[in-house]
């Protein structure tokens, strides 16, 4: 083979592009799962920057207040039991009332401790912790007491869901159709039947497996608790256990929830398909000869027609 014969067979820029755009075609959901995690992380990223510092603000003034208030009650305290001239109970100089006043702190930060209080923490804001923000939001799960404090996160918050939550369900609507349905193409209704009982089995499953994860690491106390905040997760349902979790763990029910809604629209696709092949199934087939006969109504009509010699003939009402 010549070298022009060579050069002329060797593929084109046209052919290499248009064999690129077919691929891009066939998987673009891909790229759309990806830029969805892009989506995820630029918006836990400007979370962490509007929050992070006023959230170090807050705690040290939290701790700082919490110090002032409990110096006031252990000395309001030590004041009525002691040195008080009206009913002339024990005297004591100020420095055993100092040591008082410090043993009537230290006891009522250990009261406090058994105390469900919800104490801001430097890490609130982290990294992580921005990410469970951002993919709670984008799942409508939320995040409970969690919320941005700062005008800047909050409308951050506004445009991120108003843009976000159709692109999230609608990326996994897409996945779900042009790369799962694709693999289980069967004719067969009874196949069909069978598919949807198996995935809705898969999706059973893997609730319960959220849920054993959740007692295992999270939330030991009860099975009930790890079940229910496994299933209301899975259904995009915020649930108070939910905001106790700790960041590892509640990144791992994000993504099995995610997980979750992938399953629950594979079930839901797969129902739509077998419905759709009975109602076509139920509808009436209209045969060929009787689509292409004339109706009655259609007939053409003719009317006889006798002239002066007697002599009749057929003739179109229509042309009359």
């Amino acid at each position: 083979m010549s070298i022009a014969d060579r050069f002329r067979n060797r593929p084109q820029v046209g052919d290499i592009m248009d064999w690129v755009w077919k691929k891009f075609c066939r998987f673009y959901p891909i790229p759309l799962v990806a830029l969805l995690v892009i989506y995820v992380v630029l918006g836990a990223a400007g979370f962490l920057c509007f929050e992070s510092d006023h959230q170090e603000n807050v705690v040290r003034k939290w701790h700082l207040n919490q110090a002032v208030n409990r110096r006031q009650q252990a000395r309001q305290i030590s004041t009525r039991i002691f040195n008080d001239t009206k009913n002339l109970l024990i005297i004591i100089d100020r420095d055993q009332t100092e040591r008082v006043q410090g043993l009537l702190v230290n006891s009522l930060s250990q009261y406090e401790g058994h105390l469900d209080l919800h104490i801001p923490k430097r890490d609130e804001w982290d990294f992580l912790h921005s990410v469970n923000y951002a993919w709670s939001l984008l799942l409508t799960i939320g995040h409970g007491l969690k919320g941005p404090q700062t005008t800047g996160g909050q409308v951050l918050a506004f445009f991120y869901c108003i843009f976000g939550v159709p692109f999230f369900f609608g990326t996994i609507a897409i996945f779900v159709h042009e790369l799962l349905l694709p693999l289980v193409r069967v004719d067969q209704t009874k196949k069909k039947i069978a598919l949807v009982l198996l995935a809705a089995l898969l999706y059973v499953i893997w609730i319960l497996l959220i849920a054993v994860y959740l007692h295992s690491y999270a939330l030991p106390k009860s099975f009930w608790e790890s079940l229910y905040t496994a299933t209301m997760s899975a259904l995009t349902i915020q649930t108070p256990y939910f905001n106790k979790l700790p960041q590892y763990p509640a990144f791992a029910v994000l993504a099995g929830s995610t997980v979750s809604v992938v399953l629950a629209l594979f079930v839901l696709l797969l129902i739509a398909g077998v419905y759709g092949e009975k109602s076509c199934h139920n509808r009436p087939v209209k045969m060929r000869d009787e689509a292409e006969s004339p109706k009655s109504n259609d007939l053409p009509k003719f009317t006889v027609i006798v002239d002066e010699a007697g002599d009749s003939k057929l003739a179109d009402m229509d042309d009359e």
